[in-house]
């Protein structure tokens, strides 16, 4: 366990006076001797974490975010049918109606949907069926004795890849080992 010390902290438990080039003092284990950081190792550093940061923001490697992916059944007049969503925490992305270009991406990250003898069928028909397959398969609950289809993915933005979150197990014991019998 690494312990730092302020230059304040030095002064008064070693009662020694330190050099105005000393930032502060580290100790990297127990019982060895407190090393002394210097101002200049200080700003070496960084800088050396800024070139980093700047690196990455030169790169423009858009930022993933969870998304939440919603496919749910609407009885209404206005907002009828099976409805997609992407769900964020700062936005949300009706698929529907805002984001046609996504169809794609989520039908290629979600292939729910079994291959057919009519591949002439129509993007949209294959749109729709999908949805009806998303809820059924990634149901979480039911609302009006339809499924609500819920799925986590990965995604980098409007033109970006859509990933699946990877599912970990719910239950903690299915992961722990057998115990070996005792004699």
């Amino acid at each position: 366990m690494t312990t730092t010390f302020t230059r304040k902290a030095i002064v008064r438990w070693g009662r020694v006076a330190l050099p105005p080039e000393i930032a502060y003092g580290v100790r990297d284990a127990p019982g060895v001797d407190v090393r002394m950081v210097t101002w200049d190792e200080v700003m070496e550093d960084r800088r050396k974490r800024q070139r980093e940061i700047l690196r990455l923001k030169r790169q423009g490697q858009p930022e993933r975010r969870a998304y939440r992916l919603i496919v749910r059944y609407f009885d209404q007049y206005w907002y009828s049918g099976w409805q997609t969503y992407l769900d964020g925490v700062n936005d949300c992305q009706w698929v529907d109606k805002h984001g046609k270009h996504l169809r794609g991406p989520i039908m290629e990250a979600f292939p729910v949907l079994e291959p057919t003898l009519f591949e002439t069928e129509c993007e949209y028909g294959r749109w729709e069926r999908w949805k009806i397959e998303f809820a059924e398969q990634y149901k979480r609950r039911e609302q009006d004795g339809r499924p609500v289809g819920v799925a986590y993915v990965w995604w980098d933005g409007d033109d970006g890849k859509l990933e699946p979150v990877k599912e970990r197990s719910t239950n903690a014991r299915s992961e722990v080992p057998a115990r070996a019998p005792s004699d």
